[in-house]
Order: structure tokens, then sequence, then C-alpha cells
């Protein structure tokens, strides 16, 4: 999964991963200190599911993803972020799930001048205490934020409430779409409903408000940028039959599987959906989608993204539809305006401005 998400790991990080999975940085001496000081309270920093995705107290901010570059892929997957309500209400409300007195769901929380040991086992009513200051606001906000996330990502490991795939645990609502098309496990009309839903997200990108059943990808002129919420001015239509969903193995000798092909004489794994378009004149362009680029477009076939959390991909998307855009060779006199979900043909015929719908 971290793969598909554009990071390639080597055997070298591999390695430095476990060894620090294993240890947190800490050494024999360090933990003889600890335990001669306080026996719980504070092992669950050091629990291999909170190393993974946030940084120990002796490796403050992002020095562990300075040397081990995964780290930052693998923070980009917290479980700890993710809220399932089923697995929520067991572990959070409940507390039926996990045995008590557990060293990694010991947390240390401050009550007033003192401390007191929390089992976050029984889940984190005991957290709340009765704050009198800010101060003690923002410590027990803190201590409950920390249990929360430890809770769902030993959860998530621990395969609490499987119901849903990893995927799907992991905040991805079409990866399970990603890897059948990437595995070319999916069925015929499978594949229809998943270039619909590539189509229909392309153009809530651009601001286009169609059906999930559109039969023509819209390409807004790149000199208008995106549309507006009224209208836009199309440069192009090309047809959902001549773009096409396919693994970059399959796309790399267009899907022709022979005996000396790569992926069969290595240990290969694909990492991208690549979004073919058929320009004809044996002229093809394709755009790779990674994990989180699939998942941007398809959410928001919804009509709804975070601009903000999907920039970079909302980007190298609109880069790729201006190309197709730029590219065209329809006939200039006619202008093509896109409202209300209809194109309006817009011409200019001796001086006279005539519009035809379709």
């Amino acid at each position: 999964m971290v793969e598909r998400l554009g990071h390639v790991v080597t055997i070298r990080e591999m390695l430095m991963l476990v060894a620090y999975m294993l240890t947190g940085g800490l050494t024999c001496s360090d933990v003889d200190r600890r335990m001669s000081g306080a026996s719980a309270g504070w092992q669950h920093a050091w629990s291999f599911y909170n190393l993974l995705f946030s940084s120990p107290p002796n490796l403050p901010g992002d020095r562990a993803e300075k040397v081990i570059p995964v780290l930052a892929a693998l923070r980009r997957l917290d479980p700890g972020l993710i809220a399932v309500r089923r697995v929520d209400e067991r572990i959070l409300s409940l507390g039926q799930v996990f045995e008590t007195s557990q060293v990694d769901l010991q947390f240390t929380v401050q009550t007033g001048s003192g401390k007191t040991i929390v089992d976050a086992a029984f889940g984190i009513d005991d957290f709340n205490g009765n704050p009198q200051t800010r101060a003690d606001q923002q410590r027990e906000a803190e201590a409950t934020n920390l249990a929360v996330a430890a809770l769902r990502r030993r959860a998530f490991f621990d395969d609490v409430n499987t119901r849903e795939s990893v995927m799907q645990r992991l905040g991805f609502r079409f990866g399970d779409m990603f890897v059948r098309l990437i595995a070319g496990t999916m069925s015929v009309p499978d594949r229809v409903k998943a270039k619909n839903t590539i189509v229909a997200g392309l153009h809530a990108i651009q601001s286009l408000r169609t059906g999930r059943n559109e039969t023509m990808l819209h390409l807004v002129d790149p000199a208008f940028g995106k549309a507006s919420a009224d209208a836009a001015i199309i440069a192009r239509r090309i047809p959902v039959d001549r773009i096409k969903l396919m693994s970059a193995s399959g796309a790399w000798l267009g899907g022709q599987v022979t005996s000396w092909f790569m992926p069969k004489a290595v240990d290969w794994i694909d990492r991208t959906v690549v979004l073919r378009v058929d320009e004809s004149l044996n002229l093809l362009r394709e755009l790779p989608l990674d994990l989180l680029s699939f998942e941007c477009i398809s959410r928001a076939a919804s009509g709804h993204v975070s601009e903000e959390f999907y920039a970079n991909e909302i980007r190298q998307v609109r880069t790729f539809l201006g190309q197709l855009a730029e590219s065209t060779t329809d006939d200039a006199s006619q202008i093509m305006i896109f409202m209300r979900g209809q194109i309006q043909n817009v011409s200019l015929d001796m001086g006279v401005i005539q519009v035809g719908g379709e």
C-alpha cells in the first residue's frame, strides 16, 4: 500500500524500519533508567503500532522520517485518524475488547498537582476529569487524543471488527476498486462502472456538473481555467469508449503478455492504474494514477473533494486534462458552452450569433 502511494521501499529501508519498530531509538540503558523511575505509563509511546505513525518523545519532530523516509508515507495511512463507529463504540465507550493491565495501554494522566495511571482498556471515560484551568483542559485533551489514536491503531492490528477491508479501514473508500483494476479481476460491467466513476470525477475536478453515466468526457478550455458554477466553455469532447483503465504492466505492451514480459521475470507489483486516452492516429495519452490520485478522482465523482488535502493530485489531473484540451483538432468556428448539464453550440454566421442545443 505504501508503494502504491508512490514511495519505493528498498531492502535497506525495510531493515531500518524493523529496527526502529523494535527499539524506537532506546538502548538497554535507556530502558533500565526508565524502569527504575516509573514502572508503567510510558511504554505506550514505544509500542510498534504507535511508532509507525507518531514519533516517540526521544525522537521529536520529523527526525525519524529524515532517516527512514518510508515513515512519512506510513503516517499518511494512520488508522488512529480514521473513525469507524462500530469499532469506536467498542474500544472507546464500552471498553470490552482488550485485556486489562497491559503495559502498552497504560497512560500517565496529570490530575491537578499529581499524576495517575489510567488503563485505556476500559475506554476513555477515565481520562475525563475535572479540569480547573485552561492548561488542565489542554493536558486532558492531549492525553485523550493519544489514547484514542493508540486504541484505534491497536484495534486495527488486532483485527477488531473486520467487516470492512483493510483499504476501507484506512480511509480509502475506492481502494478495493483500485486493487481489482490492477489485478484484472473486475468484470466488464464493473469496469464500465469504474470508468464512469472516473469520468464523473474528472468532470467534477473541472467543476462540471454531470451524471454518472455521461458518454462524453468534456474538457474545459484551459484558457478559462476551471468552470464556473453556471457555465463553462468546452474546448473538446472525447467519447468514453476511447478511454481505458488498466494496470501499468498492462499498459507497457498494450496489454500483451509475452514470455519475456518484465513482470514475469522479476518480483513485480503494479503501483498505478493507467488512464489511457486514445487520440486516434496511433496517438495515446496516459495519466498514471497512484492510490491517492485514484481515490481523489473517485471521491470527486460524488461532487466534493478536499482541494487542500489533494492539492498535488488535483494539479496533476488538471494539467493532463489541459494538455488533452489543447490538442483538439475540432472546428474553431463554433464555441461549445456547457450549461445546466447540456451542450450549447454558439456560432457566428454573417454577423449573426446563432445558438443551438443538443
